[in-house]
């Protein structure tokens, strides 16, 4: 989950979807806040910048991965060593 949730003022539509679906949510550092840290499915953020480490782990063992008001860059999806 990236900062257009926030921008389009949807973390409550976010939080519905992973519930209803009980997809993890990875937010990255701009959409850091769009579900609650302590919140069941927040699987913490992902990405070189952070020390999340189950973010990381948990998108680097997903088979699926959707992305929802972010966009890619290589420091979310950078080189499997780094993580």
């Amino acid at each position: 989950a990236g900062g257009g949730i926030i921008n389009a003022d949807a973390s409550d539509l976010l939080i519905e979807f992973a519930e209803v679906t009980g997809v993890p949510v990875i937010p990255t550092l701009m959409g850091w806040g769009t579900i609650p840290d302590d919140h069941r499915l927040m699987a913490g953020m992902c990405g070189l910048q952070t020390s999340h480490r189950y973010g990381n782990a948990t998108m680097l063992e997903a088979d699926f991965v959707f992305g929802i008001g972010n966009r890619w860059a290589n420091r979310h999806t950078g080189s499997v060593d780094v993580y």
